[in-house]
């Protein structure tokens, strides 16, 4: 199967062992060049699903996953998440510049094209370089 790109993330629930506790559940979705999704994972030990190409994964960049996708899949690109990375942008600002920052942010990952995103992301660093005196 090949699939254009996968995502993988975690989220965690509540589960009842001697007691209740938070654990995480790791998800893998595989988009094909269709659109069509497919869960090929949900769990912390990925199984083998007969995936045999895969362009692009994205992630929220767990320790180590960059160096297991490029030992399994060498020819896969790799990317984070925007959501991760305009997550990880608003925590390290004032909590007064955040909402105005996660906006600008947008402009560059909603961009239409590669050199409208280019564009974007220079027009953000260079306002918010001035602004933050980075």
């Amino acid at each position: 199967m090949r699939y254009v790109c996968v995502y993988i993330d975690a989220t965690y629930i509540a589960v009842r062992r001697e007691t209740v506790s938070k654990e995480a559940v790791y998800l893998a979705v595989g988009i094909r060049e269709d659109g069509s999704k497919e869960v090929l994972s949900y769990t912390i030990a990925p199984t083998e699903r007969g995936t045999e190409e895969v362009l692009l994964f994205i992630s929220d960049g767990l320790k180590g996953i960059v160096d297991a996708i490029e030992q399994v899949y060498p020819q896969a690109k790799y990317q984070a998440c925007y959501v991760h990375v305009a997550r990880h942008i608003a925590h390290k600002v004032r909590v007064s510049d955040r909402k105005s920052i996660c906006e600008d942010f947008k402009t560059v990952y909603r961009a239409d094209d590669e050199q409208s995103g280019r564009k974007a992301l220079e027009a953000f660093c260079d306002k918010w370089k001035a602004t933050l005196g980075h």
